[in-house]
C-alpha cells in the first residue's frame, strides 16, 4: 500500500502545484488553461500509464472496482434524473452529461 502510495504521489503534486498556481494567480488565466490542458494530456497520462504499465493485469484489473464504479455511476444518473423530474425539466441530460464527462475522462486518463 505503501509502495502505491508512493508511485502515486508525483500524480497528486502536480496537481497540488497547479491548484496553488492557479490560486495565487502565477499565471494569468489564458496560460493556467493552455497549462492544464498539456498536463492532463501528456505528462499525467504518461505517469499513469507508466505506473499501469509495470503491473500485471490481474493487479490492474478489480473486478469489485469496476462493478463499485459502475453502481456509483449509476446511482448519480438516477439521482439526477430525479432532481431534473422534481425540477420538472424537460430532459435530465444536461444535468447529468458534464458530471459523467468528467468521470469518464479521469477514468480513461490511464489509457489514452
Amino acid at each position: 500500500m505503501v509502495d502505491i502510495f508512493f508511485r502515486t504521489l508525483p500524480f497528486f503534486a502536480i496537481i497540488g502545484l497547479g491548484y496553488w498556481a492557479g490560486r495565487t494567480r502565477f499565471f494569468t488565466e489564458e496560460a493556467t488553461a493552455y497549462l492544464t490542458k498539456f498536463v492532463f494530456f501528456f505528462p499525467l497520462s504518461a505517469m499513469i500509464f507508466r505506473f499501469a504499465a509495470n503491473l500485471s493485469f490481474a493487479e490492474i484489473f478489480d473486478l469489485d472496482l469496476v462493478f463499485a464504479y459502475l453502481a456509483g455511476t449509476l446511482a448519480v444518473y438516477i439521482l439526477v434524473t430525479l432532481v431534473a423530474m422534481l425540477r420538472r425539466l424537460d430532459s435530465p441530460l444536461p444535468l447529468s452529461r458534464p458530471n459523467a464527462r468528467r468521470s469518464a475522462m479521469l477514468v480513461s486518463l490511464a489509457f489514452p
